[in-house]
């Protein structure tokens, strides 16, 4: 799922997009929890194993990026139609 993250305003808004959720710490959006990514003006990080079900949307991009990206057991990533997942090592 790609996110379209809201020009932040304040200090603690939060943004949630499906199953998602961000909190704006002053400097950039934090994950809630889980194994979501964060994102600031500089970089993208990405958790390691991935511990829950991912979707992508129809008609989205998405990446994983590092040297170890590990699926738990039984974890299900979907890539629906016309999308595409890029792993980046």
């Amino acid at each position: 799922m790609a996110l379209d993250f809201p020009t932040p305003t304040t200090v603690g808004q939060v943004f949630t997009q499906g199953s998602l959720t961000y909190t704006w710490d002053g400097t950039k959006w934090k994950s809630a929890g889980g194994a979501q990514s964060d994102v600031d003006a500089l970089s993208l990080t990405t958790p390691q194993t991935i511990d829950s079900d991912k979707s992508i949307a129809t008609n989205k991009n998405a990446g994983m990026m590092g040297p170890i990206v590990a699926l738990n057991s039984g974890v299900i990533v979907t890539i629906n139609a016309n999308s595409i997942l890029t792993l980046l090592r």
